[in-house]
């Protein structure tokens, strides 16, 4: 069975899988794990904030490296069915607190938003 993704989602990640292949600066099929971990750091050097909490930015970029990458090693996007390369093994990907979304409701005197 196949998954399909919606067009906005395949979008996001061919953006990001293409800043992901500047930062490692090679073809996929020569890289070493040792180049994951360049990659990964310089994700986190340049997307987490100060104090090197997880950004949205830098969850989506670790994950969408590891979605890629399994797929690209095993054929499959998901863990459940091909597990993880030793390349990805020791990507560490959190959430901090719940992930706001630029929607609100204004209501007279106060705004909500809505959290995942």
């Amino acid at each position: 069975m196949t998954e399909s993704l919606a067009k906005a989602t395949r979008h996001k990640h061919l953006q990001v899988i293409l800043n992901l292949t500047r930062f490692l600066g090679k073809d996929w099929k020569d890289a070493t794990k040792e180049d994951i971990d360049s990659v990964t750091v310089r994700v986190v050097q340049q997307y987490c904030n100060d104090s090197g909490q997880e950004t949205n930015t830098s969850y989506d970029h670790k994950k969408i490296l590891k979605i890629f990458f399994r797929w690209f090693k095993f054929g499959s996007r998901k863990k459940e069915e091909a597990g993880d390369p030793q390349e990805i093994k020791n990507i560490k990907i959190k959430k901090d607190g719940p992930r706001a979304y630029g929607v609100a409701l204004a209501s007279f005197d106060k705004v909500y938003w809505y959290t995942k």
